[in-house]
């Protein structure tokens, strides 16, 4: 027999294969938080565009049922979604609605015209 010792195989991870793993690890969990972040915020602004789409086309619905006489600028608010209108003068009169809303920091705005007799 050699005068040195025998080598015998060991089995499992060494202290720098777990801190490796340990370290992708935590990089993919950051990589989908962020990308969490990003899904939450396309979500709102979704909801928010859903919200204010329909508070326009309620208010424009509205204000058209009314007679010609009886329209006037205006404000009016629903939740999170605020919708003002102004109106022009003349024969065909310009209806302008500007419908925004604002919620957890973040603001989405839209702008309707339609025409009026």
């Amino acid at each position: 027999m050699s005068g040195g010792r025998s080598r015998r195989r060991e089995w499992g991870f060494s202290l720098v294969e777990l801190v490796v793993a340990l370290t992708v690890l935590a990089i993919s969990a950051l990589g989908l938080a962020a990308t969490a972040r990003v899904v939450a915020d396309s979500m709102m602004v979704s909801y928010l565009d859903t919200r204010i789409a329909i508070a326009a086309q309620s208010a424009l619905e509205r204000l058209l049922a009314r007679e010609n006489d009886d329209l006037a600028s205006g404000t009016s608010a629903d939740g999170p979604v605020l919708v003002s209108w102004t109106l022009g003068d003349g024969e065909l009169r310009e209806l302008s609605l500007v419908v925004s809303g604002r919620l957890a920091g973040i603001e989405v705005r839209d702008t309707v015209v339609a025409f009026v007799r």
